[in-house]
C-alpha cells in the first residue's frame, strides 16, 4: 500500500526532525538519514509521493529557521551538509529557491541592520557554498535563479606565485608543470637531474640550492590538481611515492649542501 501524501509529509519530517536531534558529537549521523530519504525516493510504493512531501518539509523547516528560537548552529550546519547533499543527486535543481531567497531577505530586514544575517540567509549561503564544493561553481551558478545568487560565494580563485618573476624561474616551473601533467608524472630520477648543480635550471644566483625546488615542487603538483577535488587527488595519488620520500631527500641536501652532496642523490634513488 503506497503512502498518502499526508503520510508522506509526517515520515519525512519524523527522518528530519531525528538527524537534527542526534547528539552532536555524531557528526555524520545525516549520512544514514540521507540514505534513508534516498531509498524512499526509489522505492516503487513511495517515489510518488515522497518528493513532492521531502519539498513541502524542507519549506516548513526554512520558515521557522528565524522563527522563536529559530535552529541552533549544529542542527543548521547537519542541514546544510545533507541538503547540498541531496541537491547533487538531483543535478542541483530546486523549485522554490526564489522563495526562500524572498524570505531571506525579509527576515534580514526584520533584524534592523543591514549587516545582519538571518538563520535563513545564512543556509542559503552555506548551502551553495557546499554545492560549489560537490561541483564546478560555474554549474552552481547556471542552475540558480538570479536573486539567489547574491548568495553564492564567489568562485575560487587559485595564487600561482610563479606566473611573475624571473625568466630562468617561470623556465624550470613551466618544465615541472608538464612533467606534473604527463601520464608518466614526476619522478625521483628526473627530479635529480633538475636539482643537480651542473645543469642549473631553475635555480637562483643566491640560494644554497637545498630549498628552492621543494616550493616549485609542491606548488607544481598542487596546480595540476587544481581544477576540481577528484583532479588534485588523482595527481596526489600518481606522485605518492615522491611525496613520501622528498622530504628525506630534503634533509639529504641540507646536511650534505656542497656539490658532493648531490653525488649522493642516484645512490638514495636506488635504495
Amino acid at each position: 500500500m503506497s503512502l498518502t501524501e499526508q503520510h508522506s509529509l509526517v515520515v519525512v519530517l519524523t527522518i528530519l526532525m531525528e538527524m537534527l536531534r542526534a547528539p552532536a558529537a555524531n557528526t555524520s549521523q545525516w549520512i544514514y538519514y540521507g540514505k534513508v530519504l534516498m531509498d524512499l525516493f526509489e522505492n516503487e510504493l513511495t517515489k510518488t509521493t515522497i518528493p513532492p512531501a521531502m519539498a513541502d518539509a524542507m519549506d516548513l523547516l526554512y520558515a521557522r529557521m528565524d522563527a522563536g528560537d529559530g535552529i541552533n548552529a549544529i542542527a543548521l550546519r547537519r542541514l546544510v551538509r545533507w541538503f547540498s547533499h541531496h541537491l547533487g543527486n538531483f543535478d542541483f535543481k530546486w523549485e522554490t529557491w526564489e522563495a526562500w531567497a524572498a524570505a531571506a531577505k525579509v527576515s534580514s530586514a526584520a533584524a534592523n541592520n543591514a549587516s545582519a544575517t538571518s538563520n535563513q540567509a545564512l543556509f542559503l549561503q552555506e548551502t551553495l557554498r557546499h554545492c560549489t564544493v560537490l561541483a564546478y561553481h560555474e554549474k552552481i551558478q547556471e542552475k540558480v535563479p538570479e536573486d539567489v545568487k547574491v548568495y553564492l560565494p564567489p568562485a575560487a580563485a587559485a595564487v600561482h606565485i610563479y606566473d611573475d618573476g624571473e625568466a630562468k624561474q617561470q623556465t624550470f616551473f613551466k618544465l615541472l608543470l608538464r612533467q606534473v601533467e604527463h601520464s608518466e608524472g614526476v619522478s625521483l630520477a628526473w627530479l635529480a637531474m633538475q636539482v643537480n648543480p651542473s645543469q642549473n635550471v631553475g635555480r637562483e644566483d643566491n640560494d644554497d640550492g637545498t630549498q628552492w625546488w621543494l616550493s616549485y615542487l609542491l606548488h607544481a603538483l598542487l596546480q595540476g590538481g587544481e581544477m576540481t577535488f577528484t583532479h588534485l587527488v588523482a595527481v596526489l595519488r600518481r606522485h605518492a611515492t615522491l611525496l613520501k620520500r622528498y622530504v628525506i631527500l630534503h634533509f639529504l641536501l641540507i646536511l650534505w649542501t656542497s656539490y658532493y652532496g648531490y653525488l649522493l642523490i642516484p645512490r638514495f634513488i636506488i635504495l
